[in-house]
C-alpha cells in the first residue's frame, strides 16, 4: 500500500515537471515560486517542493527560510530503468520525509518533491485499518449492500462526487444540502464540515493578503541574505517596481547613500542591523524606479520559526515625502520672515539716506546760479517735502515695534521647529499652543494688516519725496541742448510736483489732458516754460481761483493752454510781456525774465508762444508745439481714407 501510494507521488511530480520545466525555460523564477508555493499550499501531504538546475543549483523553493543541507547534499540512485528511487530525507526538526525527484524536460534541472512521511504513513494506517473494517464490513453486508445498491444509494454519492469536484474548483460554497441519517449522510455532514472550514480559512487568507497588499506603508520580507521574497503594492505605488522586478533581488537596488554619513548602505549591514534590533524608525532613503530618491521612516523584525529560530526579516517603510515637504515650507515661512525683518531695516536705512540726500541737495539748490528762478520756491518745495517726511518718521517708529513682535513670533516658530525635528511631539504641541497665544497675544493678524498699510503710506511719502526730487533733478541738471521724444504730460506733472506749494493754497487746479503724442523736445527747458508760466498764474490769484491745464492737437501743432482767473493782464501791456526785464509784479518778486525766456525757448522748438487776457478776468497762455512727422503722416493717411 506504501508502495502504491509512493508511485502516486511519483506521478503528481512527473505531473509537475512540464509547467516547471516550462517557467525555468523562461527564467521567470517569480512565477516559478508562485507556481511551487501554490502547489505546496494546495497539498496537505507536500512538505516541500525544490527546483533544481542542471548543476544541482536551487532555482526556487517554498521554505520561509534557509533550505536545510540534508536536501541539498543527498542524491537519488537510479533504478534499473533509470527512474530516481524515493529517498527518507530527515530535516532539522527530527520530522522525516519521502523525497521524490524527477528531471525536468531538456534536461534543464530537478524537481524534488517532499511527501510528509508520517502522514503517508498515518495515511497507509488508516486505509489498512479502512481495509480491514471494509473486508469485514463486505462479508458481513454484502446481501446488504446488493440489495442496497439501487438509485436511492447511487444518486446520493454522484451528488457528493459533483460536490467535491465544485470544492476543488474553488466554489467554497459548495454543500451537501439532504444529509440522511446513514453512512452516506455521515460522510456528506464530514464533508460539509471540511468545506465550512476550509472557507474560513480561505477567506482569512485573503483578508489578511488584502491587509497586506493594500497597507499604506511599504512591506518588503527579505531572506535571511538580504534578497527580497515579498513585495506589497505600495512599493509599486510609491517607487514604481513591479513585484516580479525585485523578487529575487538583492534589498542593496533599494537602498540610497546614507543621509548623514553619504556612505552606502549594503544588503548585509541592514541585515545585520535589523537582526540587532537597530533599526527602528530609521530615516534614510529608497531608490525609485526613476532614480529619484523617495524619503523614509525604516523599521526592521527578525521572523522566527515555532522552534525560536530567526529566520527571514520583514522591513516595514512609511513614505515621508510630504512631512518633509512641509518641514520645507515651514523653514521657507521662517527665512521669509527674517527675510522681511531686513527689508524693513534696509527701507529705514534708506529713508535714512534719502532723507539727508534731500537736506543736501536743497542745500546744494539754494547755492547753484542756474536755479535763481527757483529761490523764491524753495520754501514751498521744502514744505511739500517735510509733510511725507513727518509720517514717514512716525511710521518707521511703528514699523520698529512690528518688527520687535515678529521677532519674538520667530524665536518661538523656531523653537516649533526645532521640537518637530526632534520628533518631540509632546514639546512640539507645547511650543504649537505657546505660538498660537503669543499670535493671539500679539494680535498679529491687524499687525500684518497695519503694517501692509504702514509700509504703503510710508513707500507713498517716500515716492512722493522721490518724485519731487527728480523733478528737481530733471530741472536742475545741465542742459547739453539735446532733443528727444518726450510726453508734455510727464513734463507738466513733473513741474506741478515742484509748484504745487506756491499754487494749492492760491487756486484750485484743473486738469484735461488729451491723448498727445510724443513730442520732440528738450524736457528741462520745456520744465522751465511750465514753472514760469504756472508761478506768474498763481501770483496773479489775489483770492482763491482756478488754474486750468488743459492739452489738445491742432495740426500741425500739440498745444498746452495754462489758464487762470486772476487780475488780467493790461491791454497796454500785452506787446510788452515778452521783453526783457519788464515786468507788473512788485520789487522783488521775479526777474522779469520768465516770459521772455520762456518765449525764447518755445520759439527754440519751432513753436509759438501767444497770449489773451481780459482783465479782471483772467489770461490763458497757449503753447503751440511741432507735431513729430510720423504723427503728421498717420493723421494725413486718416484724413484720406
Amino acid at each position: 500500500m506504501r508502495d502504491e501510494i509512493l508511485r502516486r507521488g511519483q506521478s503528481t511530480v512527473a505531473a509537475y515537471t512540464e509547467p516547471v520545466s516550462d517557467l525555468v525555460l523562461a527564467g521567470d523564477r517569480a512565477k516559478l515560486t508562485g507556481l511551487i508555493v501554490g502547489e505546496s499550499l494546495r497539498n496537505e501531504d507536500i512538505s516541500y517542493i525544490v527546483v533544481f538546475d542542471s548543476q544541482h543549483r536551487i532555482l526556487a523553493h517554498t521554505f520561509f527560510s534557509e533550505i536545510p543541507e540534508s536536501i541539498i547534499t543527498h542524491r537519488h540512485t537510479l533504478t534499473s530503468d533509470g527512474v530516481p528511487m524515493t529517498v527518507i530525507v530527515e530535516l532539522p526538526d527530527g520530522s522525516k520525509v519521502y523525497d521524490i525527484e524527477h528531471e525536468l524536460m531538456h534536461q534543464k534541472g530537478y524537481l524534488n518533491v517532499g511527501f510528509n512521511k508520517s502522514f503517508i504513513d498515518s495515511s497507509v494506517a488508516r486505509i489498512d485499518r479502512s481495509v480491514v473494517f471494509l473486508m469485514l464490513l463486505v462479508g458481513a453486508l454484502t446481501f446488504f449492500i446488493s440489495w442496497k445498491m439501487t438509485d436511492g444509494l447511487i444518486k446520493p454519492l454522484r451528488h457528493l462526487k459533483e460536490k467535491a469536484h465544485a470544492l476543488g474548483d474553488g466554489d467554497f460554497d459548495a454543500r451537501i444540502d439532504d444529509v440522511t441519517e446513514d453512512e452516506i449522510g455521515e460522510l456528506a455532514a464530514t464533508f460539509n464540515t471540511m468545506a465550512e472550514q476550509l472557507s474560513r480559512i480561505t477567506i482569512k487568507r485573503d483578508y489578511f493578503d488584502n491587509i497586506i497588499a493594500n497597507i499604506a506603508a511599504l512591506l518588503i520580507v527579505l531572506d535571511p541574505k538580504g534578497r527580497i521574497l515579498f513585495v506589497n503594492s505600495a512599493v509599486e505605488l510609491d517607487l514604481g517596481f513591479a513585484d516580479d522586478e525585485l523578487i529575487g533581488q538583492s534589498i542593496g537596488a533599494l537602498l540610497s547613500e546614507e543621509l548623514r554619513g553619504g556612505t552606502p548602505l549594503k544588503a548585509e549591514e541592514l541585515v545585520k542591523l535589523v537582526r540587532l534590533g537597530a533599526v527602528l524608525d530609521y530615516d534614510t532613503c529608497f531608490v525609485a524606479k526613476g532614480g529619484h530618491c523617495i524619503p523614509v521612516i525604516l523599521s526592521g523584525s527578525v521572523l522566527t520559526d515555532k522552534f525560536g529560530r530567526p529566520g527571514n526579516l520583514i522591513l516595514v517603510a512609511k513614505n515621508v515625502t510630504e512631512r518633509k515637504k512641509a518641514e520645507a515650507v515651514l523653514e521657507k515661512t521662517n527665512a521669509d520672515l527674517r527675510k522681511n525683518e531686513r527689508a524693513l531695516k534696509h527701507m529705514m536705512f534708506d529713508m535714512k539716506n534719502t532723507y539727508d540726500e534731500l537736506k543736501n541737495t536743497h542745500a546744494q539748490l539754494m547755492q547753484s546760479e542756474k536755479l535763481a528762478s527757483l529761490g523764491q520756491l524753495s520754501a514751498g518745495v521744502a514744505h511739500e517735502i517735510n509733510n511725507p517726511l513727518g509720517y514717514i518718521s512716525n511710521n518707521i517708529a511703528v514699523i520698529a515695534e512690528y518688527i520687535a513682535a515678529y521677532q519674538d513670533v520667530t524665536e518661538s516658530a523656531t523653537q516649533l521647529r526645532s521640537a518637530i525635528e526632534r520628533e518631540d511631539w509632546e514639546a512640539a504641541k507645547q511650543k504649537g499652543q505657546a505660538l498660537k497665544e503669543l499670535e493671539d497675544q500679539l494680535n498679529l493678524a491687524y499687525i500684518r494688516e497695519d503694517c501692509e498699510k504702514v509700509v504703503r503710506e510710508t513707500i507713498s511719502g517716500t515716492e512722493r519725496i522721490k518724485r519731487i526730487v527728480q523733478d528737481l533733478k530733471t530741472f536742475a541738471r545741465k542742459d547739453e541742448g539735446q532733443m528727444e521724444l518726450h510726453s508734455i504730460e510727464d513734463v507738466i506733472e513733473g513741474v506741478i510736483n515742484i509748484v504745487w506749494n506756491e499754487i494749492k493754497y492760491r487756486a484750485e487746479l484743473k486738469k484735461d489732458y488729451a491723448d498727445l503724442p510724443l513730442i520732440r523736445c528738450n524736457p528741462q527747458k520745456l520744465g522751465q516754460v511750465f514753472i514760469a508760466l504756472l508761478v506768474n498764474a498763481s501770483q496773479a490769484i489775489k483770492d482763491k481761483g482756478e488754474i486750468t491745464i488743459r492739452t489738445y492737437v491742432d495740426a500741425p501743432y500739440a498745444c498746452i493752454d495754462i489758464s487762470d482767473t486772476g487780475c488780467g493782464i493790461d491791454e497796454t501791456h500785452l506787446e510788452h510781456i515778452f521783453e526783457p526785464f519788464f515786468t507788473t509784479k512788485p520789487v522783488g518778486v521775479g526777474t522779469g525774465l520768465g516770459l521772455s525766456v520762456s518765449h525764447e525757448i518755445i520759439t527754440g522748438h519751432g513753436g509759438k508762444l501767444v497770449v489773451k487776457s481780459v482783465p479782471g478776468q483772467g489770461t490763458t497762455f497757449t503753447i503751440r508745439l511741432p507735431l513729430n512727422e510720423s504723427v503728421l503722416k498717420r493723421q494725413h493717411k486718416g484724413a484720406a481714407a
